[in-house]
């Protein structure tokens, strides 16, 4: 009897550190031009298919946008490097316009808004670190 409490307190112990040990990416985006269509917010991992590739994102949420704006919050999140992408989905058809030469014709923004003048953003160049029980604050300004 008393092994198995020992036990069940022990599960219960590991449960709450496991738990305790997940952090926040807090994502602002505020300069949409108008508040047309959707916003999309990618989180990644790596960067496989960042920043343009919504599927290979680890999380994704579609945002309204309210007064040129919007907010997200991705929760329970490992300890570990991440990047945020977003695009401003003015026509709403699920995926982000771009030109002949692959350039967007809709607003894009990534984490530490780095952007290349050539080449789309890099993952290495707006990767973060989220810690243990942290929170991120990101504010990202959308280039169209």
């Amino acid at each position: 009897m008393k092994l198995s409490k020992i036990f069940i307190a022990l599960a219960l112990m590991l449960s709450a550190k496991a738990h305790a040990q997940k952090g926040t990416i807090s994502v602002s985006v505020g300069n949409f031009k108008n508040n047309n269509g959707i916003c999309w917010v990618c989180l990644y991992k790596t960067a496989n298919g960042f920043p343009k590739d919504t599927s290979k994102a680890v999380k994704n949420q579609k945002v309204t946008i309210i007064e040129n704006k919007v907010h997200v919050d991705f929760l329970n999140l490992p300890a570990g490097e991440y990047a945020v992408a977003t695009y401003h989905d003015e026509n709403a058809d699920g995926k982000l316009n771009e030109n002949f030469m692959g350039k967007p014709k809709e607003g894009t923004g990534v984490s530490k808004n780095a952007f290349h003048n050539f080449s789309a953003p890099g993952f290495d160049d707006n990767k973060f670190m989220l810690e243990n029980n942290g929170r991120v604050n990101i504010e990202m300004k959308l280039r169209y």
